[in-house]
C-alpha cells in the first residue's frame, strides 16, 4: 500500500499504511465469515494473475541478466546440506500455515458435507480439493515466485521486484493486486484463528467482533514487522509450538474419540469439559512436551512438535486424565448420540445458555 502510494502520489509514510490496512482487515472480519469468503473469491483469480505475470515477466529479466531461471544456481547445495534446506524450506511454511492448521475448524464447519456418509474421503472431498491439491500448488507456485525474483533481481521479495520490473499505473495495479492478496491471505492464516481464540476465552458476553478486534490491536502492539530479519527461525519456533496444538487435536478427536463429541456438555459450566477448573491438564503438559521437543530440532520442528504432541496426549489422556475426568462419547461409544451428519443428525443451541438438542436432518427438511 505504501510503494502504491509512493508511486503515484509520492506519499511515504509506512506505519500509517499498515494502520490503514490492518484496520480494513479488521473490519472485512468483523462482518462475519461470508464477508470473508467473499472477499477471498475476489482475492484468488487476483492472486492468480500476479503469480503469471511476475513469473513470465521475470523470467525474462532473469534471461536478459543473463540467468536462465531453471538452470541458474548462485551457490549448489550436495547431499545432506540440499536435503536439509529443502526441509527447512517445507517446515518454515508450515510454520507460516500453523495457526490456520489449528484452527481449521473453525472454517470447515461452513464447508458444507453429505448427510448419512461414512466414507472419509467422500465426506470430506469439498476440504481436500482445496488443503491437498489447491494449497500445495499455490504455495509451491510462490515458493517459485520467490526463487524467480531472487534470480531476476537479486532479492525475493516481490514488492521490491515488481519495482524493479515495472512502472507507472501498471505497478501501482500489480501492487494493489498483491494487497489484495495479503489482505486476504492474513485474514484466513492470522486473524480468523486468534479472533476466534480471544472469543472462545471471553465467553458469550465476548462475541467474534471483538475477538477481531482484540486481535488486530495485539497484533500491531507485538510489532511483527520487528521479525523480518529472523522470519525463518521465528517461523520454525512458532511451527513447532503450534504443530503440538494440531497433533493434540488429532488424538483428542480421532484417536481417542474417535470423532464421536458430547455436544451437550460443551454448553454446560459444569459438564465433562470442564475438567479440573476449566483447564486439561494433558493438553497443557503435551503443548509444553511437543513445543519443546520442536525448539531443540528447529530444521524439523513441525513434524516433531506434531509427533510429540499428539504422542503425549493420547498417553496421558487415555491412561491418566480421563481416567479422572470420565468422557461419555469414549464410555459409551454410541454413534447415534455422538456422531453428527454421518448420521443424520444436527445440534441446534437456542441461546448461550439452552441446547434444544439434536433433530434428525432429513425429517427437519421435510
Amino acid at each position: 500500500m505504501n510503494a502504491i502510494l509512493y508511486v503515484l502520489f509520492d506519499f511515504n509514510h509506512w506505519f500509517l499504511c499498515f494502520l490503514i490496512f490492518g484496520t480494513l482487515q479488521v473490519v472485512n472480519t468483523a462482518l462475519g465469515i461470508k464477508a470473508v469468503e467473499r472477499f477471498a473469491d475476489l482475492a484468488a483469480p487476483i492472486i492468480i494473475m500476479i503469480s503469471a505475470w511476475m513469473y513470465l515477466s521475470l523470467s525474462e529479466q532473469a534471461i536478459a541478466e543473463g540467468r536462465e531461471v531453471w538452470n541458474w544456481i548462485e551457490s549448489p547445495a550436495t547431499g545432506g546440506a540440499a536435503v536439509t534446506a529443502f526441509i527447512v524450506v517445507m517446515m518454515t511454511n508450515m510454520g507460516f500455515w500453523g495457526t490456520l492448521a489449528a484452527d481449521m475448524p473453525s472454517l470447515s464447519r461452513f464447508i458444507k458435507a453429505p448427510v448419512h456418509e461414512r466414507n472419509w474421503w467422500k465426506r470430506n472431498r469439498a476440504q481436500i480439493a482445496g488443503n491437498l491439491v489447491a494449497l500445495p500448488l499455490t504455495q509451491t507456485f510462490m515458493v517459485m515466485i520467490g526463487g524467480v525474483s531472487y534470480i531476476a533481481v537479486k532479492n525475493y521479495d516481490p514488492v521490491i521486484a515488481l519495482q524493479e520490473a515495472a512502472s507507472g499505473i501498471v505497478l501501482g495495479i500489480l501492487l494493489l493486486m498483491i494487497v489484495f492478496a495479503q489482505w486476504s491471505t492474513n485474514i484466513s492464516a492470522n486473524l480468523i484463528p486468534a479472533a476466534t481464540i480471544y472469543s472462545n476465552v471471553g465467553g458469550p458476553k465476548f462475541p467474534f467482533w471483538a475477538g477481531v478486534v482484540a486481535a488486530g490491536i495485539i497484533g500491531s502492539i507485538v510489532q511483527p514487522w520487528s521479525l523480518f530479519d529472523i522470519i525463518i527461525p521465528a517461523l520454525l519456533l512458532v511451527g513447532g509450538v503450534l504443530s503440538a496444538i494440531v497433533g493434540i487435536l488429532f488424538a483428542d478427536y480421532y484417536l481417542l474419540r474417535r470423532r464421536r463429541v458430547h455436544v451437550h456438555d460443551l454448553y454446560q459450566e459444569e459438564g465433562q469439559f470442564r475438567y479440573l477448573h476449566g483447564f486439561n491438564l494433558a493438553g497443557f503438559i503435551s503443548w509444553i512436551l511437543g513445543g519443546g521437543s520442536a525448539f531443540f530440532f528447529p530444521n524439523y520442528s513441525f513434524i516433531i512438535g506434531f509427533f510429540v504432541g499428539c504422542t503425549s496426549y493420547y498417553l496421558l489422556a487415555k491412561y491418566w486424565w480421563f481416567q479422572q475426568y470420565k468422557q461419555a462419547e469414549m464410555e459409551d461409544p454410541d454413534d447415534a448420540k455422538y456422531l453428527g451428519i454421518t448420521v443424520g443428525r444436527f445440534w441446534k443451541i437456542a441461546d448461550a445458555e439452552t441446547l434444544e438438542g439434536a433433530a434428525d436432518i432429513e425429517s427437519k427438511q421435510t
